[in-house]
């Protein structure tokens, strides 16, 4: 079965941060919905620690909304 899922509002406690927890919750959950084929996100523009963490986790930029203030993320898996 197809499924498009969205992870929203993903964000680590700042004394938490740079420590691998958003690599590793991201993986964990994209590994508990594995038969999950399609991921989608978003962050707004300023945010470049987690637009580089989406990126490293494969995640693409798909676009921008809020007047270009937000940038779109979407993954693919095989």
């Amino acid at each position: 079965m197809f499924h498009k899922l969205t992870i929203e509002d993903f964000c680590i406690l700042p004394q938490y941060q740079g420590k691998r927890y958003g690599t590793e919750v991201l993986g964990l959950i994209e590994e508990l919905y594995s038969d999950n084929k399609i991921w989608t996100l978003d962050t707004p523009c300023f945010c470049k620690r987690n637009r580089h963490l989406y990126e490293k986790m494969g995640y693409k930029s798909i676009g921008t909304c809020s007047n270009d203030t937000v940038i779109l993320y979407k993954k693919c898996i095989k």
